[in-house]
């Protein structure tokens, strides 16, 4: 007797689908592949559309993507740690507490 397998997608994938559909952000977790430098609870807006590389430490592709940080900093960010949001109010509110990197 066999047993079917149901096609299953990784953690990172997923997470990359949800920020290719989404345009704001906060940073909800730290990322032990990338030291982003960015508190938890910061918001970002997405700069560019999720990339993946191949993992160092898995068998699998690793997603990130570069964000706009409220002082106009870009950065690249791991897919898993970027929560959605709705609106830009959150992100516009930050920006008036961080000085604008010019």
């Amino acid at each position: 007797m066999s047993t079917k397998r149901k096609p299953s997608i990784d953690k990172h994938t997923a997470a990359a689908a949800v920020v290719a559909k989404h345009q704001y952000f906060v940073i909800a977790d730290f990322s032990g592949n990338e030291n982003p430098g960015l508190l938890v609870g910061t918001e970002v807006k997405k700069a560019s559309n999720p990339q993946a590389v191949e993992s160092k430490y898995w068998t699998g592709l690793y997603w990130s993507c570069l964000v706009t940080c409220p002082n106009n900093e870009d950065r690249r960010v791991g897919c898993d740690v970027l929560y959605p949001r709705k609106t830009d109010k959150y992100f516009k509110r930050q920006q008036k507490l961080f000085p604008v990197i010019h």
